[in-house]
């Protein structure tokens, strides 16, 4: 084999073998549940969703509830303004994972079940030829054991009645000094009188 089909060779197994071998980069998310359950008067059902940077770094990742996947009706039960997952909007260095919790609420009203959701996440990737977005997406789901009521509200108990205010106690003793005292300026005052 002569040095050019060698090379010939080489290069050929370099374009064939590296893309091969080199993982092409994604976010990937998966979820587990922390509380998974609502019902009665619970209407709080709670995940753990991880994000995987395979491959790159990854900037501005973002995760939703998606709402239009038909598969996957369970975000009607949620009151999305309430939702919330405990960190958005972040960055992930190469390879690296990223555990956040959704906290869902669940609207008063919704029935016994099984209710699927679907989380999808995003983030931008930034390659030689300019930003990718990439995307992801997990399931969850909340199971309702009893219809989700509101709770009734504890009464406030009424105050409690004003406190009596307190009267000085008379005694026997300081009565007697009283009258003296008042009878001695009575006395006095008598006296002056009489002297003009």
């Amino acid at each position: 084999m002569s040095l050019s089909h060698k090379i010939i060779f080489i290069v050929i197994l370099c374009v064939c073998i590296i893309p091969a071998t080199t993982a092409s980069p994604g976010i990937v998310l998966s979820s587990y549940p922390i509380d998974d359950t609502a019902g009665g008067t619970d209407n709080k059902a709670t995940w753990n969703i991880s994000v995987f940077a395979e491959g790159q770094a990854l900037d501005n990742v973002t995760l939703w509830i998606n709402t239009t996947d038909s598969d996957h009706e369970g975000h009607e039960i949620l009151d999305l303004d309430n939702c919330p997952f405990s960190d958005n909007d972040f960055h992930l260095d190469e390879d690296e994972k990223k555990n956040v919790t959704l906290t869902m609420t669940i609207k008063y009203g919704t029935e016994l079940g099984r209710y699927d959701m679907r989380i999808d996440g995003y983030g931008t990737w930034q390659a030689q030829w300019g930003p990718v977005i990439l995307t992801g997406w997990a399931t969850c789901w909340v199971n309702v054991t009893e219809t989700v009521v509101q709770p009734t509200p504890t009464p406030t108990p009424p105050p409690p009645p004003p406190s009596p205010v307190a009267v000085p106690e008379f005694n026997v003793i300081g009565l007697v000094a009283l009258i003296g005292i008042l009878t001695i300026i009575l006395a006095f005052a008598t006296s002056r009188r009489k002297k003009e």
